[in-house]
C-alpha cells in the first residue's frame, strides 16, 4: 500500500509581499504556495513522504527557486527540508528566525547568482601546449620515434611536463575569465574541485540590473575562445552558492 504520510516541503524564503508565479509546481508536481509570518514568507508544497534525492526532485527544487529568483529576492533552503505542517513552518522557521531571514533578504535584495563553466577542447589545448613549449615538443617527437619500452622514462617526463603546462595555462585562462566578471561581482565563489579539462567553474553574485552587461561580457569571451573552449553559462539563479539554510536556519 502506498504511503499516505505527507509533510510541508520548504523551498526557500521570500519577502511577505512576494508570491510564487501562478501555476508554479514543485516536488511531486505539488503546487507551491506561500506561508507568511511578519515580513517574511516560506515557499512550500504539501508533498508525500519519503522524499528521495533523485534527479527529478533535485531539479524541481532548483526550478522553483530559480523561477522565483527571476522576479523576487529569495533565500534558498537546502534540498529535502521538510516540517510536519504549515503551523510548523511558522513555529520552527519563520517565527524563531524572522529577523535573521529578513536581514538576509535585505542583504540579497536585487541580487542573483550566475554560474559560468568553461572546458578546454582537448585536442586544441594539447596542440597549444606542444606549440608553446619547445621542450615538450622535443620530448613528444622522441617518444613517437622510439619503441614504448625504450621511451618509458621520457614518456614519464613528457607526462609531467604536459601536466605542469596545462595547470599553468588553466590558471591563466581562468583568471582572464574572472577578470571579465569581477567588476560586476558582489561576491564570487570558485569551485576548486579538479575536473579533467575544466578551466573554470564559478558562481557569481551580481545585481539584477547588471545581468545584461555580464551576459554581453561573457558572450564576448566565449566568442573569442570558441575554437579552444566550450562555455556553459546559466542564470539568473537563486543564490544557492551564497546562502542555503535548513529548517532550523543553520547555514
Amino acid at each position: 500500500m502506498a504511503s499516505t504520510l505527507s509533510a510541508e516541503y520548504v523551498y526557500g524564503v521570500v519577502d511577505a509581499s512576494s508570491t510564487p508565479p501562478r501555476g508554479t509546481t514543485g516536488i511531486a508536481g505539488a503546487p507551491v504556495d506561500a506561508v507568511r509570518f511578519g515580513d517574511v514568507a516560506a515557499l512550500v508544497s504539501t508533498v508525500p513522504l519519503p522524499i528521495r534525492a533523485k534527479r527529478r526532485e533535485l531539479l524541481s527544487h532548483s526550478e522553483v527557486l530559480n523561477g522565483v529568483a527571476g522576479t523576487s529576492t529569495v533565500v534558498p533552503l537546502r534540498f529535502g527540508t521538510t516540517v510536519a505542517d504549515r503551523d510548523s513552518v511558522v513555529d520552527e522557521l519563520l517565527r524563531p528566525r524572522h529577523d535573521e531571514l529578513r536581514d538576509l533578504l535585505v542583504t540579497l535584495e536585487g541580487r542573483v547568482e550566475l554560474m559560468v563553466k568553461a572546458f578546454y577542447r582537448e585536442d586544441v589545448v594539447l596542440a597549444e601546449v606542444v606549440r608553446d613549449h619547445p621542450r615538450i615538443a622535443r620530448l613528444r617527437a622522441r617518444t613517437l620515434e622510439q619503441p614504448a619500452a625504450a621511451a618509458h622514462a621520457e614518456r614519464l617526463e613528457l607526462g609531467t611536463a604536459v601536466a605542469q603546462a596545462l595547470a599553468a595555462k588553466t590558471e591563466a585562462d581562468a583568471a582572464a575569465i574572472l577578470d571579465v566578471v569581477r567588476p560586476y561581482a558582489v561576491d564570487l565563489r570558485v569551485d576548486e574541485t579538479p575536473i579533467e579539462h575544466q578551466v573554470l567553474r564559478a558562481s557569481v553574485l551580481v545585481r539584477r540590473p547588471d545581468v545584461p552587461a555580464v551576459d554581453a561580457a561573457l558572450s564576448a569571451v566565449a566568442e573569442r575562445n570558441a575554437e579552444r573552449m566550450v562555455f556553459s553559462y546559466v542564470g539568473p539563479l537563486a543564490p544557492h552558492s551564497f546562502v542555503s539554510l535548513d529548517a532550523a536556519g543553520t547555514p
